[in-house]
């Protein structure tokens, strides 16, 4: 650590060891008190814990990492929240997961669970630990499995008696003889839930419902200011419990916030047609008297109403129709009436549907599709997108029931007209001249990409890969190229690594090429999402290398500028003004346009952090910039004028957004991709056969990621 700051050594990066050793010496003590979760503490809050559903509840807590600074590393707390399992009966835990929105159930009227409750209970419950209760001491076990059979059913020995029996004659008689037990240990040993208590401290690791997740991020949701205070109150305790072993050391940590200098970049005017200029104020700016700098005009297109006809009825449907006509008009599109509009049922096959939609319609442009509820996670949304986009080429726009019978009002329309704009081959908006002339003075390429991984509970579906690139002069229409990773079924890892990338780079700079005549980019700025630290040179060595490689697959001898910037959003780093006046919005914090590239960042690479949104609840969380190389030997203020300035670029809505475009897209893209697979998974698990990972063949998901030529042109993704 010494030679870094000395400038003693060649290679700047400090050896992992030599972070992690000093890391576990900074959570030493704490961790003998706390209920450890990756590198953050976690403890029941003392006045008790918030109860989000479902038999969890949520925990307050730190993490601390160590970050090296320009002059001497720094440590980087903050604080956290998250779900842990409710301690207590286990038969009150099932009666939580088991609850709907009435309540939860009333174990005293359910005679036997069903098998769809029993593999509810299974996803939840498997691998939680438990004390049981019937025994004179305190066994600890871990629950492998909740058994479909109930207590009085499951029979054992010889000759055979029930659980329920042998509980009855050797301890006491069971309450719920008809509920099952759970298994344990490798013997399939049973033990009715009823005799069980869920032990404290145990972190829930399954994704959490809607409801959950908003209460989670309700109370993750602290001003700066308020954040601030917790994290000194955390640090303060920290560093008095550890004290002993930070003397041990010779390790001394300030309990304050350090002070630094900051710049705000001025927000880049956004152009629309005849050159109007929309000036962002707190990262937002209106479409009122504007027209898209390129409108498209809707002339072709149709209205699947997967709803209840009772829920969205054809006078909402109308209106909503004569609100696109309107605001489409206003903003330089031509709208005509749907050609047809149509009941169906979500059960209903899409791709028989969409043939139907088409039938007699030679230039059909787009299928609109109103789903019930929360759109993406209608049962028909990843069918529908995979049979239109892999299938047939057809585009659509789903819209919520909710957004035309209640929030059918100018700016959900005017946000939903942004997106058809851009699906249909429009350009929303462009970005200034000043930014022109300094970098898009030529043909320039911009990319974005990432790689999206299953849940730790779909561990049969693969790793998705996605790149984007943008295809004109001023970085507003991008296409996309999947790919799926290759998967390590022993050890399960996550391949962050994206393997095909030359081949998309490859397909991409072509695309590029014929969406311009026959011109190559003199320049390709890429942004990488998705990627620590530790994998850096990886990285570098093997995805630029890709990318260089696939250059001269294009033309021998094609070497354009290179610049290749990582994006971490999933750091711990916040920044607060020192003079809360200076703050920005009702939380406070710092105004769009925020960059720190001192004090905090490496002392020998290139590094920034730039918050390019406007916080409107809890603590704004910058994007934090890491150029791994730069041919194009950009200054560091061009480069990050024009990262701020491609977060103006996002089609879907007239605001900046906390990473540059690309990256976002390349996001939305391998989760469009995860609906091809979902698709396909789903509609095999009982057709095709699957390798011993329980995963598809390689061959048949490498195939559900191949769109149709004509959407390869197309920004179907947004």
């Amino acid at each position: 650590m010494k030679q870094l700051y000395n400038r003693q050594v060649k290679n700047p990066e400090v050896p992992k060891a030599v972070v992690q050793a000093l890391e576990i010496v900074l959570r030493y003590g704490p961790s003998a008190q706390l209920a450890v979760v990756g590198r953050s503490l976690f403890k029941r809050p003392e006045g008790g814990a918030i109860h989000l559903g479902g038999g969890l509840e949520l925990w307050h807590g730190f993490q601390t990492s160590l970050r090296p600074g320009q002059w001497k590393p720094f440590v980087n707390v903050n604080t956290m929240v998250t779900a842990f399992f409710e301690p207590g009966p286990l038969i009150d835990l099932i009666s939580k997961i088991l609850g709907d929105r009435r309540g939860n159930l009333d174990i005293s009227q359910v005679r036997a669970l069903d098998k769809s409750q029993i593999v509810k209970l299974n996803k939840k419950l498997k691998k939680l630990k438990v004390h049981v209760t019937h025994l004179p001491y305190r066994r600890k076990v871990t629950i492998e499995k909740v058994t479909l059979a109930s207590a009085s059913e499951l029979k054992f020995g010889d000759p055979p008696r029930s659980v329920a029996q042998y509980f009855a004659t050797t301890y006491r008689p069971l309450r719920y003889p008809n509920f099952p037990c759970i298994e344990v240990g490798t013997k399939r040993n049973y033990i009715p839930v009823e005799v069980c208590e869920v032990i404290e401290g145990q972190h829930c690791k399954r994704k959490l419902d809607e409801n959950q997740t908003s209460s989670v991020i309700k109370h993750a949701a602290l001003r700066p200011v308020e954040r601030f205070k917790k994290i000194e109150h955390d640090l303060r305790g920290c560093i008095a419990s550890n004290k002993p072993y930070l003397d041990h050391f010779g390790i001394r940590i300030s309990d304050k916030p350090v002070g630094l200098s900051a710049r705000v970049l001025p927000a880049p005017h956004v152009i629309y047609q005849n050159d109007q200029q929309a000036i962002p104020r707190n990262g937002a700016w209106e479409l009122q008297n504007k027209k898209f700098y390129r409108p498209a005009n809707l002339k072709c297109w149709t209205i699947l109403n997967t709803s209840n006809p009772r829920y969205c009825e054809p006078s909402a449907i109308k209106n909503f129709v004569a609100s696109l006509r309107q605001y489409g008009n206003q903003l330089g599109m031509i709208v005509e009436e749907p050609a047809k509009i149509r009941n169906c049922r979500p059960t209903d096959d899409p791709k028989r549907l969409l043939t139907e939609e088409r039938a007699g319609l030679k230039d059909l442009q787009m299928v609109f599709v109103v789903l019930a509820g929360s759109g993406k996670n209608s049962p028909f949304y990843s069918p529908l997108k995979n049979v239109a986009e892999t299938e047939l080429g057809i585009v659509t726009q789903c819209v919520t029931d909710y957004s035309i019978n209640r929030r059918c009002n100018p700016a959900t329309i005017v946000n939903i007209l942004q997106k058809v704009n851009a699906k249909l081959g429009g350009t929303n908006s462009t970005i200034p001249q000043s930014v022109k002339t300094v970098v898009f003075e030529k043909p320039v390429m911009v990319m974005g990409a990432d790689v999206t991984h299953p849940a730790p509970t779909e561990m049969n579906k693969p790793s998705i890969a996605a790149v984007v690139a943008s295809v004109d002069r001023c970085a507003f229409r991008y296409i996309a190229a999947f790919r799926i990773q290759k998967q390590n079924a022993v050890a399960k890892a996550r391949i962050e690594i994206i393997e095909d990338m030359r081949a998309i780079a490859k397909e991409l700079l072509l695309g590029f090429y014929r969406a311009n005549n026959g011109v190559k980019p003199h320049t390709i700025i890429f942004y990488r999402d998705g990627v620590s630290e530790g994998q850096f040179s990886q990285v570098q060595q093997f995805e630029l290398g890709a990318l260089r490689a696939a250059c001269r697959d294009v033309e021998p001898g094609y070497e354009p500028g290179i610049t290749f910037l990582t994006v971490q959003k999933r750091h711990q780093t916040r920044f607060m003004p020192q003079n809360s006046r200076d703050g920005c919005g009702n939380a406070g914090n710092v105004p769009p346009g925020t960059v720190v590239d001192t004090t905090v960042t490496h002392p020998v690479d290139f590094d920034f952090f730039l918050c390019s949104h406007f916080g409107i609840q809890g603590t704004s969380r910058p994007a934090h910039y890491y150029v791994l190389w730069d041919d194009n030997d950009f200054k560091a203020d061009t480069l990050q004028r024009l990262t701020y300035g491609l977060c103006h670029t996002y089609a879907r809505c007239s605001r900046s957004v906390s990473i540059p475009t690309p990256v976002y897209y390349a996001h939305h893209a391998t989760k469009r991709a995860k609906c091809y697979v979902d698709a396909r998974t789903d509609s095999s698990e009982s057709g095709s056969s699957s390798n011993n990972s329980g995963m598809l063949p390689t061959c048949i998901l490498d195939d559900a990621v191949k769109i149709t030529e004509i959407m390869e042109k197309k920004m179907f993704f947004i």
